[in-house]
């Protein structure tokens, strides 16, 4: 059985406008291509020739300015369910029938678990470290990305499991 787990990052949503929707193909590359054209300054292929008088105000030169497209903006992972049990009493209890996560998973053979007020790349490594993906697991950490490693492991009661 599998678990999604979400991340979000903290950015405030914005309303997205019709004429970016219709300047970027649906292909996942085109994202990509549009905000670097874009951020490269090459207006040639940000798609002014096709501008219509819908827009309000230029585009901007800045991808961190550009509202975003899609509504989750955050790291999503699929992980396993035995690796969260075997790992932490935390995850053990949450995932059994009783808690909205494993009713769901039991129903539907899959879950997605939300952790808003966890750090993203402390969570990440830590998941790293238990479904031991070495490569993705980084050896050089600053002492701010070190306290919020120590605060997952800590919430989550995974010491054991990550040491």
């Amino acid at each position: 059985m599998k678990i999604l787990v979400k991340l979000p990052l903290h950015v405030e949503k914005e309303d997205t406008n019709d004429d970016q929707s219709q300047n970027s193909d649906s292909s996942p590359d085109s994202d990509y291509e549009y905000m670097s054209s874009e951020e490269s300054g090459d207006e040639s292929e940000s798609g002014e020739e096709n501008d219509n008088h819908e827009r309000e105000s230029p585009p901007s030169k800045d991808p961190r300015e550009a509202p975003p497209r899609v509504e989750f903006v955050g790291i999503q992972m699929i992980v396993s369910l035995k690796h969260l049990r075997l790992a932490s009493p935390v995850f053990k209890a949450r995932l059994k029938p009783g808690f909205r996560e494993g009713d769901a998973l039991r129903n539907n053979g899959y879950t997605e678990i939300y952790f808003p007020d966890d750090d993203p790349g402390a969570f990440y490594i830590v998941m790293a470290i238990l479904h031991a993906y070495a490569g993705d697991i980084p050896w050089d950490l600053e002492i701010q990305e070190l306290f919020e490693l120590a605060i997952v492991v800590d919430k989550y009661k995974l010491l054991e499991a990550v040491a």
